[in-house]
């Protein structure tokens, strides 16, 4: 699982208005939806400028290598966007899914906290 908050969403909507941050939103999205698997990885919107991105049958590595490629195109694009932060937790076959966001959300504000476009995994 990866979870991916946008940095600063707030100032960046409060400042250019909620038309530019929909906008920016959808383009998030299309920056993930570019970056996943067809068919087999999932993204949705957790909330606010929070989302989600459910990674089938992968590898911790190969998710952090999804991650790392999510970031590097990000400052590729010309997307207005200060940063994004990413939490990615591989499920263990033992947790339920309230402890697996609890775990990616936790990783996400690690990663947050050591400034923009990081990821921190587990």
């Amino acid at each position: 699982m990866l979870l991916t908050d946008i940095d600063n969403f707030k100032k960046y909507n409060d400042t250019l208005g909620h038309l530019e941050g929909d906008k920016l939103l959808k383009d998030v999205v299309g920056l993930f939806k570019d970056n996943i698997r067809e068919r087999i990885d999932v993204v949705g919107r957790y909330g606010g400028d929070e989302f989600i991105i459910i990674l089938s049958r992968i590898k911790l590595d190969k998710a952090k290598d999804m991650g790392e490629r999510i970031l590097s195109m990000l400052s590729k694009k010309e997307i207005k966007i200060i940063s994004l932060s990413m939490g990615i937790y591989e499920y263990n076959g033992e947790s339920d899914i309230d402890e697996l966001l609890k775990k990616a959300d936790s990783l996400m504000y690690k990663a947050k906290k050591s400034g923009g476009n990081r990821l921190a995994c587990s």
